[in-house]
Order: C-alpha cells, then structure tokens, then sequence
C-alpha cells in the first residue's frame, strides 16, 4: 500500500505538471512542438519540455561513421532551440522542463549539462562500498564530429534553470543534482529520486530484461542522491483537498522574478558571478580533419577510449527548428577514418542510456586528491 501511495503521488505529480505546462504555453509569444520536446518563449524567458531523456543512438553512429545523415531528435531540438534563444538579445532565461520527465538515456543528459554549465564528469559509486569513481568527458557541443577549440569557446549568454517535481526520476533526478551543485537554480518541488543506473540484458531465447547495475549516481560531496533533490524555490502549492497546484511553477511571469532573485543574490556573494546582458555568442563550424592511431580501442590503462554508441530508447525521426542562421551545423569530412578520430568514446552503460561521441576517463578518489 505504501509503495501505491507513493507511485500514485508521483504520477499525480508528473500529470498536473505536464496539464500546468500546456497551460502556460497558451499564453506564450510563441511556440513550437516538434517530435520530442516543446519550445515556448514569453519575454524574456523560453522555456524547453519533454518527457524522456531519448536519442536515435543508431542514427548518430551512422552520422559519425556512415556519412549519415544528422539526426532530428531530442539531441538536435535542444541545440537548436537553446543556441536560437542564446542568439535573441530578448531572451536572458532558459528553462528546461523536468516535471513530466522519467529519465532516459545519460549522454543525453552529459551533453546538455555540457552545454549548460560546461559539465565535463559524473562521480558514481561502485557496488556496495563508498569508493566513488569520476567519469570524465569531453563534449561534441556544435555537433561537427570534432571536439575542439569550437566547442571550447562555445558559451552561452543565458541564465539557466531547471523544473522538477516528485515525478522527476532517475536521469530527471541526477540533472538537477548535476545543475544544483553547478549553481544552477532549481524550481518546482523536489524530485522523486532515482540513483541507480539500470541496463537491459537478453536471454538465448531472445528475452530482454532490465536490471539495476552496481553503479550508484553521487552529488559532488560522494552523497547519493536516490531520495531527490530539493529546489531552491519549492513553490508547489498543496490546496485543501490534498491536490497540487502547479499554477506559480509554470508561470512565465514567476519564472522570470526567481531568475532575477537566484542570481541577483549570487552576483551579489561571488563578484566572479554576473548575470545575463544581451550581447550574444555565435558559433561556426567548418570542415575539420583529425588523425589518431587507432579507430576504435580499448586499453586498460587509466585512459580509455573507444567508438561507438548504444541506446536504451529510441525516438520518432521528424522535423526540428533550425538555429538562428537557419541551418544545422555543417559537418566536416564524414569519412569513417576521420569520424572515428573526431568523436572517441568510452563504452560505459549509464543509466540504461546511450552515449553520445565523448571521451572519457576513470579516476578514483585518490586520483583527484580526495582522501
């Protein structure tokens, strides 16, 4: 009965959140819905939806390796949308909308927060013990099939925060863990958990199943973060009857006085911190070529890296906003020799997810001189 009331309380929260969002969008300036997210701006804040972490892992290997095509999903929306809001001298504040989301795949996850916030590690605890492991990685930001001084110099001009709510799960939970200790504000009420990472398994006989790994997702202090993450601002309201009203969340208006008071009160106790002008960034790509010894290898010392990429889901092929020059990113020489240089990545299965072409490295708590 306990475990009922629990699930029933975090889907109740999952769809009055998602009902409170469609609401708002009603009043927005302007907005979009593409195959897996919604875009909706009111001055100066705009706001990105969706309810899973997904990608088209198959279609992004043979963008790198195939000379493919560049994939239209989840991956593409969120590039697009944010760098067209970073290129609009009107908008100051991005959100990304949390509150209907279940989780989904890492990488999707680790390219956001590196896009958001420059995030460039993920700390997990191994088996039953305390040893925390770093998981570091290098992120492809422009999509060009390099990682280089590009994706170096790729920084936004934008306030960013992030909406949670009891429904927020797994992948959905370990984002606002990842924002919060990034100094990134968090709205909502706090987020229902989820700190294990999950893979799927097949039998002889063709059965697929899912079970959870011995990898636990940690805050920045080695904490597990399985009971969520509260937000700065919980401004959920309970009314009388026990229901939730998501009114003040989902409120353009609202979001955009917080924005002013989380990092107004920031500027004010870190000098170093400033908040959002209107001058903008603009990112180019060209045609770049990259030598390596090897296409795909696995070593054991403490670097690793290899190609490839795998998915937990995958999402519906469809049609996405451009970015404010009205294209997607040109891509570079498509070879399967200079892809694989370009985009080396570890295979670590995270959260049941898919990794995007990133780099990465194991260390220990020895290794970054925590005792």
């Amino acid at each position: 009965m306990n475990y009922r009331a629990i699930n029933a309380n975090s889907e109740y929260s999952g769809n009055s959140a998602y009902t409170a969002l469609i609401k708002m969008c009603e009043t927005a300036d302007t907005y979009e819905e593409f195959n897996n997210s919604i875009y909706a701006v009111k001055g100066d804040t705009a706001v990105f939806s969706f309810l899973m972490f997904n990608d088209e892992s198959d279609k992004w290997s043979s963008y790198y390796y195939e000379n493919g095509e560049m994939p239209q999903d989840l991956i593409t929306e969120f590039y697009n949308c944010v760098t067209k809001a970073n290129a609009d001298p009107a908008i100051k504040n991005f959100v990304i909308d949390l509150g209907a989301n279940f989780g989904g795949s890492a990488a999707v996850l680790e390219y956001m927060m590196g896009i958001i916030s420059d995030l460039d590690n993920i700390t997990i605890i191994l088996g039953n013990g305390d040893k925390s492991v770093t998981e570091q990685y290098l992120v492809d930001k422009n999509l060009d099939k390099s990682y280089d001084e590009k994706d170096k110099a790729m920084k936004l001009d934008l306030n960013f925060g992030i909406i949670t709510s009891n429904y927020s799960f797994s992948c959905a939970n370990l984002m606002p863990a990842l924002a919060k200790d990034a100094g990134i504000m968090l709205v909502g009420e706090k987020s229902g958990g989820g700190t294990c990472a999950t893979n799927r398994y097949v039998t002889p006989d063709g059965l697929v199943y899912a079970l959870s790994t011995g990898q636990k997702f940690v805050d920045k202090a080695g904490t597990p973060i399985d009971n969520g993450i509260q937000p700065d601002y919980d401004i959920v309201k309970i009314n009388d009857d026990g229901t939730k009203d998501y009114s003040e969340v989902y409120n353009f208006s609202k979001l955009s006085s917080l924005f002013s008071d989380f990092y107004g009160k920031k500027a004010e106790t870190d000098p170093s911190v400033t908040t959002t002008t209107t001058s903008t960034t603009t990112t180019t790509s060209t045609t770049t070529t990259t030598t390596t010894t090897s296409s795909s290898s696995t070593t054991t010392s403490e670097t690793t890296t290899v190609s490839s990429t795998s998915s937990s889901s995958a999402s519906t092929s469809g049609s996405t906003t451009t970015n404010a020059n009205g294209t997607l990113p040109s891509t570079g020489n498509n070879s399967a020799g200079t892809a694989a240089a370009a985009a080396c990545a570890a295979i670590i299965t995270i959260a049941g997810g898919a990794l995007i072409f990133i780099s990465r490295r194991s260390r220990n708590k020895e290794d970054n001189g925590i005792s």
